[in-house]
């Protein structure tokens, strides 16, 4: 089963465990939109870049906190999807020439922060519900997939319960570190580290 480190970050992806209320959690700014809201920003934030296993995703903002740009590891296209309120409800990239391709699509509480997100490529797709802190980051998901592909054999289903802790936190109130577990053994643990640049 593959995971798409990113976009379960886009979701991805992806809260505290502890009370997110040390004083390094003491931000400079309450600034955000709803574009920083959608990877879990607050602040004049420049550049979002994401650092995994497979590689790394790079966000660019404006002034004003809208997204206006990506790049990956890999260079695939991409292209996004707005709801009348201005929020990212879907993105979509793919592999030039291949079948190969991620999706997702994104569910906004009243508080603008992503509460529901389904992640699909070529082979399998993941759904997650997710409860969400102060700040609107995960503190734990209810999560399903389904493994394989229409005419396949056997297609799988699996399910569990998802956590999420952010050991590292900057001074803006962001967080830098996230360790993403689960108790079930069809879920890959992983690790997301975050750089943020921001604007002077």
């Amino acid at each position: 089963m593959k995971h798409n480190l990113f976009l379960s970050l886009l979701a991805v992806s992806i809260a505290c465990i502890m009370p997110c209320e040390s004083a390094s959690a003491q931000v400079k700014s309450s600034f955000t939109s709803p574009d920083l809201k959608w990877q879990q920003l607050q602040g004049h934030v420049k550049q979002l870049k994401i650092i995994g296993e497979y590689g790394y995703a790079v966000y660019n903002f404006d002034r004003q906190g809208n997204f206006i740009s990506y790049h990956d590891s890999f260079g695939y296209p991409y292209k996004i999807k707005r709801n009348k309120k201005g929020q990212i409800v879907e993105w979509h990239q793919w592999m030039d020439e291949t079948d190969f391709y991620n999706d997702a699509e994104y569910v906004y509480n009243n508080d603008g922060y992503i509460y529901r997100e389904t992640t699909a490529s070529e082979a399998d797709e993941d759904v997650y519900v997710y409860v969400l802190n102060k700040q609107g980051w995960p503190v734990s998901a209810s999560w399903k997939c389904e493994d394989g592909e229409m005419g396949d054999e056997e297609v799988y289903h699996h399910k569990g319960t998802v956590t999420y802790s952010y050991p590292n936190i900057d001074d803006h109130g962001n967080w830098l570190r996230c360790d993403v577990k689960s108790t079930s053994p069809y879920f890959r643990n992983y690790t997301e580290t975050r750089k943020i640049t921001y604007w002077e």
